[in-house]
C-alpha cells in the first residue's frame, strides 16, 4: 500500500469495498469526484456506486489511466443528495480480477443549494 491511499491487493474481487459517506451541510446538487493515481497495473472498470436522492447510479471507471482533473480527480457527475448522511459512494472490485483497485479520497463539491 501506498502511503497516502489504499489497495485490494488484488485479492477477494467482489468482496472488499470502500463506502464514503459525508455529513453534507445541505440539500442540492454536488459534484462527486473520487482521487486515485494511474498506473498499468491499476483495474479499469472500477464499479463505483453512488447513493443519492433519488436513488443509485453505478458509474465504472478507468483507473490505469491518468485522473483528467490536474491528475488528481475524476467526475463521477452531479447528483442531487439530501442534507446529513443519507448519500454514499462505494467503491467496489466485482469484475476487475488481476489489476489493483485504488481508494484514496471521495469529493462532494456542492454545486446548488435546494
Amino acid at each position: 500500500m501506498g502511503a497516502s491511499y489504499i489497495h485490494d491487493m488484488k485479492e477477494m474481487k467482489g468482496e472488499k469495498s470502500a463506502t464514503f459517506t459525508p455529513e453534507l451541510p445541505h440539500t442540492g446538487v454536488y459534484e462527486v469526484r473520487v482521487s486515485h493515481n494511474s498506473n498499468i497495473r491499476r483495474a479499469n472498470g472500477v464499479p463505483i456506486i453512488v447513493r443519492h436522492a433519488e436513488g443509485e447510479t453505478l458509474v465504472k471507471i478507468n483507473e490505469g489511466e491518468p485522473a483528467p482533473i490536474d491528475r488528481l480527480f475524476r467526475s463521477l457527475g452531479r447528483f442531487a443528495f439530501r442534507k446529513g448522511r443519507s448519500g454514499s459512494v462505494t467503491i467496489g472490485t466485482k469484475g476487475t480480477e488481476g489489476k489493483y483497485v485504488i481508494v484514496d479520497a471521495v469529493q462532494f463539491i456542492p454545486v446548488k443549494r435546494r
